[in-house]
């Protein structure tokens, strides 16, 4: 599994729409399933939701993650934050396979 260390820069995506679009400082643009991601950055982050069900940017940009995309390839499956990431350090802005997940990755911070 190809696992990514980035940080957030942007959030697209508005309420009620299925699918989001989350920007990252390296340029990657990764789409995300748009309610369960700002539930997993919300509890990961604090400050994400704001009044109206909107995503305060500003709560998410510069926020270190490692991430990875579901078996199509097509879509963010989850991240956790580096504080929880116990394998050898990824550079930022870059990726690195990796054989095997702690299961613990699909708890919770993930979509």
């Amino acid at each position: 599994m190809l696992i990514h260390h980035d940080r957030i820069s942007e959030f697209r995506g508005s309420w009620g729409s299925g699918i989001a679009s989350v920007i990252m400082e390296s340029g990657t643009i990764v789409h995300v399933e748009n309610s369960p991601f700002v539930r997993a950055a919300e509890d990961a982050f604090g400050g994400v939701i704001t009044e109206g069900h909107c995503v305060d940017n500003d709560a998410l940009s510069g926020k270190e993650i490692y991430w990875y995309r579901d078996s199509m390839g097509m879509m963010m499956a989850g991240f956790i934050l580096p504080e929880q990431w116990d394998e050898d350090e990824i550079p930022l802005g870059e990726s690195r396979e990796v054989l095997s997940l702690d299961p613990d990755w699909d708890d919770g911070v993930s979509n």
